[in-house]
């Protein structure tokens, strides 16, 4: 019990902990200061309410919202989908961050986000051409 309680309080304080680095990112990217707590409260309220999930989701939306903006990679996309759990966006993306030769496609073998996702077939094939060992 204690150990699964110093778990949920690690993430909780991990979430917390990563808005308020969101929030400076923004301001560091050219937000207005307003702008990236705004962001941030969205953040913030979603993982309050829904949890990973919704802090997730809300990232996602967010990063779509920017995306009409500026250039997003579609390796940071592919990232969101995994995160919420959106298989088939998350290997468009992947397929176009390949295409892309996105830099983050070296980081697919280990990133958290894509762990469940290592053992099917189209993920491992992927790793393949991009030339990850097995």
């Amino acid at each position: 019990m204690f150990t699964k309680l110093t778990t949920l309080m690690n993430t909780i304080l991990l979430y917390e902990e990563a808005i308020s680095e969101f929030q400076t990112a923004g301001i560091l990217e050219g937000s207005t200061p307003e702008e990236a707590a705004r962001r941030a409260a969205a953040v913030r309220q979603a993982y309050r309410t829904a949890g990973a999930k919704g802090y997730w989701q809300k990232r996602l939306e967010l990063t779509l919202e920017n995306a009409k903006r500026e250039h997003t990679p579609p390796d940071d996309f592919a990232l969101l989908y995994a995160r919420v759990g959106d298989e088939e966006r998350m290997y468009e993306c992947l397929q176009k961050a390949y295409d892309e030769r996105g830099k983050g496609m070296t980081l697919i073998k280990v990133e958290p986000a894509f762990e469940p996702y290592r053992a099917e077939p189209r993920f491992q094939a992927l790793m393949r051409r991009v030339g990850l060992p097995q």
